[in-house]
């Protein structure tokens, strides 16, 4: 019995180990934005979700979410794969405490670095992908996932 105790509590945190903060985050997207895959979701299957870019650039595409302009990026490679999805929450911003992985405060840098509002936030950079978090409201301003 204490075995088959000691083996549940095992998998239960290799599971939750598996759960990384961007995982977490990508769920709290709106829905279609939840939807998408870096490196797997091509731009067509995009713009039937989300419909035409309002924007632009190169790779870059921009769409307005909510009156917000330019809330969500998306990044496509020359295949027309999505590499990067960055998004902004406009209004209801995800509260801080619904992400189960723990953040390192220690890894947290003041942003933006230049400007009024420098220091107004704290990024939390992991490989390529950005969470930038409102301190004060304790809630999720916006994420980058590659």
């Amino acid at each position: 019995m204490t075995k088959f105790l000691i083996f549940s509590l095992f998998v239960a945190l290799n599971v939750l180990a598996e759960t990384s903060w961007k995982t977490q985050v990508q769920n709290l997207l709106p829905p279609p934005l939840s939807q998408l895959q870096p490196q797997k979701t091509t731009l067509t299957e995009i713009e039937k979700l989300l419909g035409k870019a309002h924007l632009v650039e190169g790779k870059d595409y921009y769409w307005e979410r909510e009156g917000l302009k330019y809330a969500l990026k998306l990044s496509v490679n020359e295949k027309k794969i999505l590499t990067t999805l960055h998004y902004t929450f406009p209004n209801e911003k995800p509260a801080l405490d619904k992400l189960k992985t723990k953040i390192p405060v220690s890894k947290m840098r003041p942003y933006p670095t230049h400007g009024k509002a420098a220091g107004r936030f704290l990024l939390y950079k992991e490989n390529n992908a950005e969470l930038i978090i409102d301190p004060v409201s304790k809630t999720i301003h916006s994420v980058q996932l590659p």
